[in-house]
């Protein structure tokens, strides 16, 4: 196989042809993630940026911002949003037909990983530079609210399922309580258990939406709008049910917070490695949550 066809069937197809990951596009992108991880904390050190609770808390919004953006673009390219401008005539059509027109929120390279984790970082990076320039650090996160809200705002009309996410938190809040009563015997990190709330909710979006929604909803059956895993190694634990899926994302986020509570590293250290999973937890976890609610 010559490279060119190599990068199509591989790197291409999966983004147009909506094919998934595999292998090689998986290890590819990890290693990006694993340099652009290396060198931000570089980047953190060498201006002297404090990594702490409160930048923790200021990501979450941006976060947020991005899962939503992510979930817009997807209401575009299942259909949803043009669904609903059909049938309505208000103030929400109005938005939705500006967002169709211009196309920036299309289904493309910028929209879908690794391009949304990449747009979504340089504007995170930019607003903390700001902040950071003009020492107004406690702004970072309304900036990222001021971000999220307009984008939230024009899914809630999209909104058809919302039982499934009353199921997935559920499911979420009990891991983090069964987590609370560990982390309390072993003397952890209470803070941590935003980890725990962060995967629990990936795991259990993953479990709802497989093997609840495809089974319960007719749009699958009927018009084949099913979910499915498209990361290599959640398809290898979802063999039978994605269930297994959600209690090993909980268990590994529990020993993790086990290893940096007990471990001694340095502030900076300790809180961007937390950073960092909770990203990686919290992101496709927001997202797969609008998703199902709206059905994209």
């Amino acid at each position: 196989m010559e490279i060119q066809e190599f990068i199509q069937e591989y790197f291409i197809d999966y983004i147009w042809l909506h094919k998934g990951y595999n292998i090689y596009n998986t290890l590819f992108f990890a290693l990006i993630a694993l340099f652009c991880i290396w060198f931000i904390y570089q980047v953190f050190n060498k201006y002297k940026f404090k990594v702490d609770k409160k930048l923790i808390i200021a990501t979450i919004p941006f976060v947020l911002f991005g899962s939503t953006m992510r979930v817009i673009t997807d209401s575009i390219d299942t259909g949803v949003m043009q669904q609903y401008v059909l049938i309505n005539d208000n103030i929400f059509t109005t938005a939705y037909h500006i967002i169709l027109d211009s196309q920036v929120l299309h289904y493309g390279y910028l929209t879908v990983t690794p391009g949304i984790y990449i747009v979504i970082a340089f504007i995170f990076l930019s607003s903390l530079s700001i902040c950071h320039i003009f020492k107004k650090m406690d702004y970072l996160k309304y900036i990222g609210i001021l971000l999220f809200i307009p984008m939230f705002i024009l899914l809630i009309p999209l909104i058809r399922y919302p039982i499934y996410p009353i199921i997935i938190l559920i499911l979420a809040i009990s891991s983090v309580f069964v987590c609370y009563i560990i982390f309390k015997k072993f003397e952890l990190d209470k803070f941590m258990l935003i980890l725990v709330a962060a995967h629990g909710l990936d795991g259990a979006t993953t479990f709802v939406s497989i093997d609840l929604f495809n089974k319960w909803e007719f749009v699958c059956t009927q018009f084949g709008r099913c979910y499915n895993e498209q990361h290599v190694v959640p398809s290898l634990l979802g063999t039978h049910t994605f269930f297994l899926f959600f209690l090993v994302k909980v268990s590994i986020v529990l020993i993790a917070s086990y290893i940096l509570s007990k471990e001694e590293l340095k502030s900076n250290e300790k809180y961007y490695i937390i950073l960092i999973l909770l990203i990686m937890g919290l992101a496709p976890g927001v997202r797969n949550l609008l998703r199902i609610m709206i059905g994209a």
